[in-house]
């Protein structure tokens, strides 16, 4: 870890354990990276698209909402996918896109996207999972994107601009 220019720090109290975090640098994006990057940051903005996020993990979810805000989308979040639900109620007409993690307490990203789907068959989706082998699509024809973790901003931003890219021209 150090040799890749990293660090690890380590928390560990008596009757709690220990939790290792491994912190490794970012590498710079690609070309190709950026301008898909720019690319979604234009669709976001020229759509004014709101997504409403939903993540378990909070350290993701907030790194995640800063991602996105920065390049011009609104973010409405959500803990898990009754959270989601909630929200949903609240604010449907305005929430053009969801981005859900798969595993999640308190109902999964794709009963998730089912549930929102039943009400709004065309919504577009960007699923996203920390373990290989999840990147199956539902079996619906609206726009879905899978997304690895962990993730950065290019990523991140192409996946939504990729379901977004069928409502942006029509």
């Amino acid at each position: 870890v150090q040799r890749a220019g990293g660090a690890i720090r380590v928390d560990s109290a008596p009757g709690r354990g220990a939790t290792f975090t491994i912190l490794l640098p970012a590498l710079p994006p690609t070309a190709a990276e950026r301008e898909a990057g720019a690319a979604a940051a234009d669709v976001g903005r020229r759509q004014g698209a709101t997504v409403l996020l939903v993540e378990d993990e909070t350290p993701v979810r907030t790194t995640a909402r800063h991602m996105l805000e920065r390049q011009g989308y609104t973010v409405l979040e959500a803990r898990h996918g009754r959270d989601a639900l909630l929200v949903w109620r609240e604010a449907r007409d305005r929430i053009d896109v969801v981005i859900t993690d798969l595993r999640m307490p308190e109902l999964g990203g794709r009963d998730l996207v089912a549930a929102l789907r039943a009400e709004r068959p065309t919504l577009p989706a960007v699923l996203v999972s920390g373990y290989v082998g999840q990147e199956t699509h539902p079996a619906d024809a609206a726009p879905t994107a899978f997304l690895l973790k962990p993730f950065g901003t290019e990523a991140l931003l192409r996946a939504v601009a990729e379901v977004l890219a069928p409502h942006a021209a029509g």
